[in-house]
């Protein structure tokens, strides 16, 4: 489940989100039940990059390297056949349609027409051509499947830009790859372009041409005296062997069928990686690449274990309690295992993100949460025989929500609304901050390090001086709200309240007018799902869950219908959790000195003003002068602040959808010495833990 604009707010990504499934419920798909016969060493497909109807990360061209040199083949079942060794980066794409953007004698004319291609928002590659004893850059872009989708992006290019396709001619098979890069070189001489190709089977053949019609094929054929075959694209095991200008290199460019055969790329050495240069990280084990959805897929193939090194670190922190990592281990070990073998992703059982589990590789590896792993190898938790959905979140902001209320999803008992004590962990190191009100009447928050308290006012409320110039003051305490203002120093302050800089444990996020909030909503909305007519004037939790998790929002007296709580996250642009409130700080009563009562805003939209009579008896409309808050005085001392037109501000605690375990919640049980099966066994209710294998 994402919550990308949050998390781009959020200011220690040390913690993931989110681990596990999307909104509206647990996805239906084939999975694994049981642990049986799954090792440390069984290999799962894990999805880096790939195009679904949820999202897209692929790119045209993959570009991969291994730090001892890559090996490049097929495998068949579990044994994988080397066809094709390198030293040097390679690039992989599929066998597709193209467009020829231009010719160019130097690369860098080639590259400063590329630049121009990627500046239009289209990718773009290199390819060197020997042909005629001269070298020359291609510069191309695409691949596409279709050649309407090529003829759109030539007519976007525009200028002397043509259609290649993959349209070809064979030699027919030759001895080995010797013979085939003589044989290609022979034609190339000649004027043609011709390239080396290598089959599963290890049978070496030449194609001619790269032609995007049959009228152009038969031409390349006649000009070669007509005794060539139309190349066999039936058996989708090919890759074809181009070269591409790469970092000051030409390096071998594999062109593999658009079908769904994958290429294996091998890294060698030690350490034995791969990086793949698109996502600029190192990952254990094998990548291969696959056709699927018009575009490569890149899917790293590797062992259990192995993938859990490149998780921990990435949804906990190295430093973390080792029993908070082991907690760790076992949940994302058991999600895992659940998914292996339900190619959920078309080519891939679970994704390198926070739709399944958040995954960076080797890079990110470290010694605690590889010995976190370790020491719980081939632990997983069941229940009744099956492997339970072991999600997981970053907090749960003091009570756990059930998986039925929540998601609506029946029949998971070991998902309950639990208490959480430990969440609160997240909060020991945030700093304090203060509600304030300047001296020209503006209130907002500001770090309390910044004030110096120095005694209290005639109302009650302490009061302070600010310490250093420059002091931000914001409409929330979120360091990265906007700024309202710069407190200087020596300037008064009036102290309101206090709270915890934004964390994931406690937050807040506003405020909102009721015509941002109309917005909010209807951009939101799931489509066909209803929205709201007009601002919203009126915005409050009308049903509540186990645990105060919000389940139903009313907007001016009706309730919102959404598909399930969960996602009124999303409604309201990716509120942290669901344990939340909201605050209406334009509702509220005044009393007249003639004992007649204002509501508003009601009151403020039948055009009345709220005025202050000073000690003279002068009337004034200039309530905290133009600043929009100000703090109202109850009868029995109580104050809060208010605004004078409705504007909401939600308070929340959590992060995530705070189902199954809290990942901060493991933390502070962790460090109250709390061991990891316990730990577990609090979160996933009825449980059993596997021994260790």
């Amino acid at each position: 489940m994402r919550n990308s604009r949050v998390y781009a707010a959020w200011k220690k990504v040390s913690v993931c989100l989110v681990a596990v499934t999307m909104a509206g419920g647990l996805l239906q798909t084939p999975m694994m039940q049981t642990a049986e016969a799954v090792s440390g060493t069984t290999p799962i497909r894990v999805g880096l990059m790939m195009k679904t109807s949820s999202f897209n990360t692929t790119t045209d061209t993959v570009t991969l390297q291994g730090r001892g040199g890559l090996q490049v083949g097929f495998y068949t079942g579990d044994k994988f056949t080397a066809r094709y060794t390198s030293q040097s980066a390679v690039k992989a794409s599929l066998d597709n349609y193209y467009v020829l953007v231009g010719v160019y004698n130097t690369l860098a004319e080639a590259q400063s027409a590329a630049n121009r291609v990627d500046g239009l928002g289209m990718s773009y590659d290199i390819l060197v051509e020997n042909i005629s004893g001269q070298k020359r850059y291609h510069v191309i872009n695409g691949y596409y499947e279709y050649r309407t989708q090529a003829d759109a992006a030539r007519n976007r290019l525009a200028g002397s830009a043509k259609v290649r396709g993959y349209l070809r001619l064979s030699t027919g098979k030759l001895a080995n790859q010797s013979a085939a890069e003589a044989r290609a070189n022979d034609l190339r001489a000649k004027g043609h372009e011709a390239y080396p190709l290598v089959r599963k089977d290890g049978s070496w053949e030449v194609w001619i041409g790269n032609e995007g019609s049959q009228a152009e094929l038969d031409a390349l054929n006649a000009s070669l005296g007509g005794g060539y075959a139309k190349a066999d694209y039936g058996p989708a095991d090919y890759l074809l062997v181009k070269k591409s200008a790469y970092s000051g290199m030409e390096i071998p460019h594999f062109i593999q069928n658009s079908a769904k055969e994958e290429t294996a790329f091998v890294p060698t050495g030690s350490p034995a990686v791969i990086k793949v240069l698109e996502k600029a990280r190192e990952y254990r084990g094998v990548i291969l690449v696959q056709g699927y959805n018009e575009k490569p897929h890149v899917i790293n193939y590797v062992a259990l274990d192995q993938y859990l090194y490149g998780v921990l670190p990435q949804e906990m922190a190295s430093g973390w309690p080792l029993e908070a990592l082991k907690a760790q281990a076992v949940a994302a070990r058991t999600y895992a295992v659940r998914k292996m073998g339900s190619n959920r992703w078309g080519v891939a059982d679970i994704s390198d993100d926070v739709w399944d589990q958040a995954y960076r590789g080797y890079g990110r590896e470290a010694q605690d949460t590889n010995q976190a792993v370790n020491e719980t190898m081939g632990q997983v938790l069941m229940k009744n025989g099956a492997l339970v959905e072991a999600l997981y979140s970053s907090n749960h902001g003091g009570y756990s929500g059930d998986v039925k209320e929540i998601w609506g999803s029946a029949g998971i008992d070991y998902l309950k609304a639990i208490e959480s004590p430990w969440d609160v962990e997240a909060t020991r190191r945030e700093p304090l901050c203060y509600r304030v009100q300047l001296p020209n009447g503006m209130i907002g928050w500001m770090r309390a390090s910044g004030v110096t308290k120095d005694g209290t006012n005639a109302a009650g409320f302490a009061t302070g001086v600010v310490n250093a110039d420059a002091q931000a003051v914001r409409p929330v305490p979120n360091y990265y709200a906007s700024i309202l203002a710069n407190a200087t120093k020596g300037m008064r302050v009036v102290i309101l309240e206090e709270e915890i800089e934004y964390n994931t444990y406690n937050w807040q996020k506003g405020p909102f007018t009721p015509t941002q909030m109309m917005n909010m909503i209807n951009e939101n909305q799931r489509s066909g799902y209803p929205t709201v007519s007009s601002p919203v004037y009126d915005l409050r939790v009308s049903k509540w869950g186990q645990g105060e998790h919000m389940l139903e929002v009313s907007a001016n007296g009706k309730a919102i219908t959404v598909p399930n709580a969960d996602y009124l996250r999303y409604l309201f642009d990716d509120l942290w959790s669901t344990r939340a409130t909201i605050e209406q700080l334009g509702t509220y009563t005044v009393l007249g000195a003639s004992g007649t009562k204002s509501e508003y805003p009601n009151a403020k939209q039948q055009g009345k003003e709220l005025h202050v009579i000073t000690a003279a008896g002068t009337a004034t409309k200039a309530i905290n002068g133009s600043n929009e808050q100000f703090v109202l005085l109850g009868a029995g001392g109580q104050s809060r602040v208010v605004s004078k037109n409705q504007s909401y501000i939600f308070h929340g605690n959590g992060w995530g959808h705070a189902l199954g375990m809290s990942q901060w919640g493991a933390h502070g049980a962790a460090v109250k010495g709390y061991t990891y099966d316990k730990i577990l066994k609090h979160y996933y209710q009825g449980v059993t833990l596997t021994e260790k294998q």
